[in-house]
Order: structure tokens, then sequence, then C-alpha cells
């Protein structure tokens, strides 16, 4: 857990160390800058780690870079992953499977799980569906939407407006929409 390295995503493809080295220094000493590429392609990953040579360099490049524009894009810098200074998220997938146009995600939604599915039920609706067990007690909500997005929207509005969890936990739409796009489910 190093406090003086920072993550930045949405790094240029073009941009050299050198580059982001002179804009990074503009908030205090940098000691090295680091440009993963994808070994398959050969080519820049659109991420990169920059080490400061100090904690407070760290992160003063943490609020003052975070959100500006770097050659044409809009860094966001952030502790590494990992090292404890950002919350782990609160909607991770466990376990996804797909046949076709059936989906089924197991998801873990703060170390309770969860399973969403999504399956079209006519050309133009589809059905979405959570279901939560918790010991003996199950909870279940089903939409019906003219999209994937639509129908999760409508299950984390009517699970959270009416309680249906015997747990009494609430969904975190925006957590839950996140993990779900993040494998290409909406």
């Amino acid at each position: 857990m190093d406090p003086n390295k920072l993550y930045i995503a949405n790094v240029p493809a073009d941009t050299t160390e050198e580059a982001l080295r002179l804009h990074f220094s503009t908030c205090g000493g940098v000691l090295q800058v680091d440009l993963p590429d994808e070994h398959q392609r050969g080519k820049m990953r659109g991420l990169a780690c920059v080490t400061m040579t100090s904690p407070a360099f760290a992160n003063a490049a943490r609020t003052k870079l975070d959100g500006v524009s770097f050659a044409g894009r809009v860094l966001r810098v952030s502790d590494v992953p990992g090292t404890g200074a950002k919350p782990r998220a609160a909607v991770t997938v466990v376990q996804q499977f797909r046949e076709q146009t059936n989906m089924a995600y197991d998801l873990d939604c703060s170390g309770k799980p969860l399973v969403v599915r999504m399956f079209p039920q006519d050309d133009e609706t589809w059905r979405v569906e959570a279901r939560a067990t918790d010991g003996g007690d199950s909870a279940v909500v089903t939409a019906h939407a003219p999209t994937r997005a639509a129908g999760l929207a409508e299950v984390i509005r009517t699970w959270n407006a009416t309680a249906v969890d015997t747990a009494g936990r609430t969904l975190d739409g925006d957590a839950l929409t996140t993990a779900l796009r993040d494998v290409r489910a909406l």
C-alpha cells in the first residue's frame, strides 16, 4: 500500500510517459510513471500509474487533476485499487450465465446474495427479476419493460418502495446498475 501511488484512468492512447510526468509535476515531484499496454494488441490500455515523491504531492495531484482535461480526455485520478483508500464496490458480479438472449447474474450486494435474471418476454418486452434469499426467506420483484435497463430501474424502484426484503435491505440502484453495465448486461 503506497500512499504516493495514483491510478489514472481515461489516458489518451498516444500519451507518453514524459507528457504525463510533466502534467503531474505541476502538483509536485514525480518519482515514476507507468503506462501499461495490452500485450495482445501492443497498444496502450488507457490507464496509468503515477508515483509521486510524497503523500502530500499525491493528495495534491488527486485533488487538482481529477476531472481535468488532458490531451482532449478527462482524466480520472484516484488511489490505486486495493490500497484501502477507496471503499469496495457495494455490488459485484460473482457469476454470470448467458444463453442467447437469456441472462442470469449472481451478485454480492455488500455481503448479501442477489440473483438478477433478464430475458425477452416477447419481441417488445423484457422481463427482469431480482431474487434475494436470506436463510429460509425469499424476496422477489419482477418487472416488464421495453429494455433491460428500464426493467432493472423498475425492479429497483419497486424493491425499495415496497420493502419486499424481509431483512429490510434496500438495493443500491447506482451500484447495481454500474455492476451490470460493467459486464455489458445493460
